[in-house]
């Protein structure tokens, strides 16, 4: 016998991409009017992309067990995608162009290129290995910490650490099944699903608040000092 989806399997991932498609329509509206940002619309892509796809594969009562498996590898790919697009709109809107930037770029993007291969060319037997990929994935630019701290200030940098702290929690969550409270309601994925919501806010407010900036011709988001700057371009060449 099949079992039975928590009641909110997929709910919580669908009001996120409600509210990101509303923001969008804002965004898109702003953008517009006052300023069109690359970096800002990167982000809102790995947001609908992954929020949907999540809320579809989840809520979808599916018949076909061949498009399951299609839209479950989707899923997957789509938090590589989401991981991505939110260290390369963070590092380019709160850095300036410096050499560590394209440096950053370059490592989370050839993970999400190895990370979709793996995922298209190896069965999801192991889902402890997928887990283990992503966190890797997120973690991937704590080595790059101390060039972040020259330029970002406290306040960013809270957001930025307890985003991956969310999204630690999520993954160990997802791959314990633990804990799992109300089984058939609100489950684990229900928890691990509510603590990406949590991460993903935390890398918002950031670059909302950078956006904001933008719009009304202040700061930009770099929080240097030319010394800093120059020390940190040497450092790099």
């Amino acid at each position: 016998m099949l079992q039975q989806k928590p009641l909110l399997r997929g709910r919580i991932h669908q009001l996120a991409f409600y509210i990101t498609i509303i923001l969008t329509i804002f965004y898109i509206t702003i953008s517009l009017i006052k300023s069109y940002k690359y970096e800002l619309t990167l982000y809102i892509i790995g947001q609908l992309t992954l929020f949907g796809i999540s809320s579809k594969y989840h809520l979808t009562d599916w018949k076909n067990e061949k498009t399951k498996k299609i839209f479950q590898k989707l899923d997957h790919i789509s938090i590589f995608l989401l991981i991505s697009c939110t260290q390369s709109s963070f590092v380019l809107t709160l850095l300036p162009k410096i050499e560590i930037v394209n440096k950053i770029l370059i490592l989370t993007w050839t993970i999400t290129l190895l990370g979709i291969l793996k995922i298209i060319c190896i069965s999801n037997e192991y889902e402890i290995i997928d887990v283990s990929l992503y966190m890797i994935h997120g973690v991937s630019i704590v080595p790059f910490f101390h060039i972040l701290l020259k330029y970002i200030n406290i306040s960013k940098m809270f957001y930025l650490v307890f985003g991956g702290v969310f999204y630690i929690m999520g993954g160990v969550v997802f791959g314990m099944h633990r804990p799992d409270p109300f089984p058939s309601v609100f489950g684990y994925h229900e928890v691990f699903h509510v603590l990406t919501v949590i991460a993903n806010t935390c890398f918002m407010i950031p670059l909302l608040q950078w956006y904001y900036g933008v719009i009304n011709g202040v700061s930009l988001g770099v929080d240097n000092c030319s010394n800093s700057s120059m020390g940190v371009s040497n450092m790099d060449r």
